[in-house]
């Protein structure tokens, strides 16, 4: 039953973050991940001033979020600990918090690479951003939700626990996400230096 919820759940995902990215894209890039503000911070696409804002602006919407949650769907949202992301013992060898960390930083990757190739790069075909920036969450949380719930956002860590209580290791939600996007900017920055500004 959970397993089958796992597709829409994708679905709907990648669907709100497509347009969130058509809507908003033009007017502030439409950063809701920190570690997406981190990489273009470490490819100099945002100022430390702006990327301070952002991640401040993106840990209290996953508060709000959380608590709406609770308020909307108390005993649902219990269920699955209000969005708190978790390792699943059952596909992640026991609960491998290296594995789980090694999925986190995959499923970002290929989320950030999603952006660097449409949303950042100027020689990217007009208008595709936000489908593909949506397509690549979808995807990231095909592969992992079931294993790790497909954070991929560090925000996703800090904004459950006042509604969900403690969570896991910081090392899979907060490190993992956080290198692997700063990977990506710079694996797609040294792949397309001629064309990135």
């Amino acid at each position: 039953s959970k397993q089958l919820e796992l597709f829409p759940l994708a679905v709907v995902h990648g669907l709100a973050l497509m347009g969130i990215v058509y809507s908003i894209g033009a007017i502030s890039g439409a950063h809701v991940n920190p570690a997406v503000t981190l990489a273009l911070l470490s490819i100099k696409k945002i100022s430390g001033r702006d990327a301070g804002f952002y991640i401040i602006a993106q840990v209290a919407g996953a508060v709000v979020g959380a608590l709406l949650a609770k308020l909307f769907f108390d005993v649902r949202g219990a269920f699955v600990n209000y969005g708190a992301p978790s390792l699943s013992p059952a596909y992640l060898d026991g609960g491998s918090v290296g594995l789980g960390f090694l999925a986190e930083a995959v499923g970002t990757f290929i989320l950030v690479w999603a952006i660097m190739g449409t949303a950042v790069n100027p020689d990217a075909p007009k208008g595709v951003a936000g489908a593909a920036i949506g397509g690549a969450l979808a995807l990231g949380e095909l592969l992992f939700g079931p294993a790790t719930a497909a954070s991929f956002n560090p925000a996703r860590w800090v904004g459950p626990p006042p509604v969900s209580g403690p969570l896991r290791d910081a090392l899979v939600d907060i490190l993992a996400p956080l290198g692997a996007a700063v990977g990506g900017a710079l694996a797609l920055l040294s792949v397309h230096e001629h064309t990135l500004p």
